[in-house]
């Protein structure tokens, strides 16, 4: 208590240099009401130098006007941005004021001290322990519902949409009469307007996404397509030369697959034709036979290799559709 009485002090001394006017001895009555004047304006610097030096000088008595000097010169503190030295004064306010009616502001404000300082997840928790001891009581309802909109807020800030859009929701059906509903209302379409501005963001991504990996899938089948048109066409080719029907010219990939002429028909095979001046023996007879044998076979071979290139040459424009 050392310490703070000190810095009340030098509160009061500062307060002191800067309006000498207050120096002298004033009525307390008139005094708050300049110190109040100076709130009202928005000049809340001032304002809490004059409450703080007012407090000081009544703070023997346990006047009423003592703890509402000490409760202005808090919250005139706060609005000027003051948050350190807010919570301060709140701490000496609690330890002074126990049985205060403003105890039940003082932690409110000092949840929202949490807010003003960006501390997110602390106010949360703070606004979130004020609710819950307050919500059942009745005259507090309008506590409770700053609570819930400043909670909502916080998700909010987090960008924890889902969480403020409820909180905001609740704050408007449960408390309609409150003096947050409005601004819960406006917050609800903000949200609202941004959660469609995240969806159709989040389907433009996919779309985008979608179409690099058509586009990286299709370039992966063009270049397999490829591929393996370039084996087919390598295979025809390598048959064709292993039974010499002839090579294709030199054609980019699988054209030459798709460009090779028709096969053409082999020689006929040398038959032996016997004289009839010479006589005709055992061997002439299975020299015949073998020259039909192998007429047979290369005929079916020629069927075999027209039908396989027939079918790569299928199977080839099949993959180009």
């Amino acid at each position: 208590m050392g310490i703070k009485k000190s810095i009340i002090v030098l509160i009061a001394v500062l307060f002191c240099s800067v309006l000498p006017t207050y120096s002298q001895k004033l009525d307390p009555e008139i005094a708050f009401a300049k110190a109040f004047d100076l709130f009202r304006q928005g000049n809340f610097r001032e304002a809490a130098l004059a409450y703080g030096w007012l407090f000081s000088e009544i703070s023997s008595s346990d006047s009423s006007l003592a703890e509402q000097s000490a409760y202005m010169q808090l919250i005139s503190t706060f609005n000027a941005g003051q948050y350190d030295e807010t919570k301060i004064l709140a701490e000496a306010y609690l330890a002074r004021f126990p049985e205060s009616e403003r105890f039940v502001d003082i932690q409110y404000q000092e949840a929202r001290i949490a807010f003003a300082e960006k501390r997110y997840d602390d106010a949360i928790q703070l606004f979130t322990d004020f609710i819950t001891q307050y919500e059942s009581i009745k005259d507090l309802q309008e506590f409770v519902s700053q609570a819930l909109f400043w909670r909502s807020e916080s998700f909010y800030q987090l960008g924890r949409l889902t969480e403020a859009f409820s909180g905001f929701s609740a704050l408007a059906d449960n408390y309609p009469n409150t003096s947050k509903k409005n601004e819960a209302l406006q917050r609800i379409e903000i949200i609202g307007a941004e959660s469609r501005e995240r969806f159709q963001r989040r389907v433009i991504d996919f779309n985008l996404k979608e179409s690099l990996q058509m586009q990286s899938r299709m370039e992966q089948a063009e270049k397999y397509a490829e591929q393996l048109l370039e084996r087919y066409a390598l295979l025809v080719r390598h048959l064709r030369s292993i039974y010499g029907l002839g090579q294709p010219g030199r054609l980019p990939l699988y054209a030459n697959a798709l460009a090779m002429p028709p096969t053409p028909a082999p020689p006929p095979p040398q038959i032996v034709i016997v004289e009839q001046s010479q006589p005709v023996n055992a061997i002439s007879n299975l020299e015949i036979a073998r020259n039909n044998r192998l007429k047979k076979l290369l005929s079916a071979k020629q069927r075999v290799l027209s039908l396989l290139a027939d079918r790569l040459l299928n199977y080839a424009g099949e993959v180009l559709k």
